[in-house]
């Protein structure tokens, strides 16, 4: 929808965490979908499984909502590449 309104949507294939070990850091990597949505110069997240996936997963505590964040926004999911390397951007 957000493409025929005229918007640059890119679909994004990577991984997000499943576990974190003690330190905090990903431990387990589940497959994973989402889209990225560049408006005003800045290219924001929109992951409709945000929520759910974390809920189950126990990692919600402290999450916000999977729609329009910029990579790397404290509170929200973190995501990595094909290679696992994670998205900063």
């Amino acid at each position: 929808m957000a493409k025929v309104l005229g918007y640059k949507v890119k679909f994004v294939q990577g991984y997000v965490p499943t576990a974190l070990d003690k330190n905090g850091k990903p431990s387990k990597f589940g497959a994973h979908a989402w889209t990225t949505i560049t408006s005003g110069g800045k290219t924001y997240v929109y992951d409709p499984n945000f929520s759910g996936y974390c809920k189950r997963n126990n990692l919600s505590k402290g999450m916000k909502s999977g729609y329009k964040f910029t990579y790397g926004t404290k509170g929200t999911y973190r995501y990595f590449n094909s290679k696992k390397k994670e998205i900063k951007k």
